[in-house]
Order: structure tokens, then C-alpha cells, then sequence
């Protein structure tokens, strides 16, 4: 299989990077459950440095980066369902969440954000059985609503309809 087609950043990630990367006005990224790195490569080659935090980073491709990219590229080892959230408060420009929904750290990621830094999170698409671990209609929303503006939020119904489960891509910029 290509390496290049499969580090293909999320389109939402495509979509919206260049809102994040204005909004971090230079402070760094978080790409949590960042797997192959593929959104995090994308991010830094528009000039932002990416801190890649997951539990297992053999999947992430730091070669695939020019040698003046690959500096921009931090990893972080750490299960942040089990381990303490390793970020102050406003110390990161923004943060980007894809397949992975850590409804536990919640209410660390906005604290940490800086004020208008932004947080775009795209749940798993339902395939499968995962459609058990999505949230319900207006969940996510309602979990963001007080610290975050919402500047783009889709919901999409996955699994079986009476489950209430949806796929979620939602783009907040925390409030000043």
C-alpha cells in the first residue's frame, strides 16, 4: 500500500487547518490520538509545530517529513484516557481530535486552549459496531457550548436509528 495515500489528512482537517494554525498565532498543536501522524504532517508542513500524542507511536511516519519539517514534530508517549493531562492552562494554539473521542478530558482541552485557540474534532464515522461509543444528537455540542464558539458542527445518525448514536465534526474556538 502507498505510504503518501494513507497519511491523506482527514478532509475536515484539510477543510479547517488553516483556521487552526491562524488561531494558534504560533503556539503549538495537539494532534490527540494522532495514529499515523497523517493530520499532524499536514498541520506542520503549513509551519506549525504538532505535538503527536498517542498511546502507541509506531504508526506515526516522522521520515515522511522534509529534515526543516521533522524539528516541528514532537511526540508525546501517553495514554491520555489513563494518564494525567499534561497541559496547562492556555498553553496550546489548538487542538485536533480524529477518530477518537476522549469524553474524559473534556475539561482539560478547552482550559488548555489558548482564548481563541481552536478545537476541531471529528468522532469515528459509526462503521461497524463502534456507533456504541459515539454520542447522541446535540451531546457534544452541549459539552462544548459554555467554554467554546461553535463555528461548524455536523451531525451525521450512524448505527441503528433507535441507538440516537451520531458522527460528529465540530470546529469551536474557545471563548476569550
Amino acid at each position: 500500500m502507498n505510504i503518501r495515500r494513507q497519511l491523506k489528512p482527514s478532509a475536515f482537517v484539510r477543510r479547517f487547518a488553516q483556521r487552526v494554525v491562524e488561531s494558534a498565532r504560533g503556539r503549538p498543536i495537539a494532534d490527540i490520538g494522532c495514529g499515523s501522524g497523517r493530520n499532524a504532517i499536514f498541520v506542520v508542513q503549513m509551519g506549525c509545530t504538532v505535538i503527536c500524542i498517542d498511546r502507541d507511536l509506531s504508526r506515526l511516519r516522522k521520515e515522511e517529513l522534509d529534515l526543516p519539517d521533522r524539528k516541528r514534530l514532537r511526540v508525546l508517549l501517553l495514554d491520555v484516557q489513563k494518564e494525567p493531562w499534561p497541559f496547562a492552562a492556555c498553553t496550546l494554539g489548538g487542538i485536533v481530535i480524529v477518530d477518537f473521542l476522549p469524553w474524559l478530558l473534556f475539561p482539560y482541552l478547552t482550559e488548555s486552549l489558548v482564548p481563541n485557540g481552536c478545537l476541531l474534532l471529528e468522532t469515528v464515522s459509526g462503521r461497524g459496531g463502534n456507533f456504541q461509543e459515539l454520542p447522541k444528537a446535540g451531546q457534544l455540542e452541549a459539552a462544548f457550548d459554555r467554554n467554546l464558539m461553535i463555528e461548524d458542527y455536523k451531525e451525521k445518525y450512524v448505527g441503528p436509528r433507535a441507538s440516537g448514536a451520531v458522527s460528529v465534526k465540530m470546529l469551536g474556538r474557545r471563548r476569550l
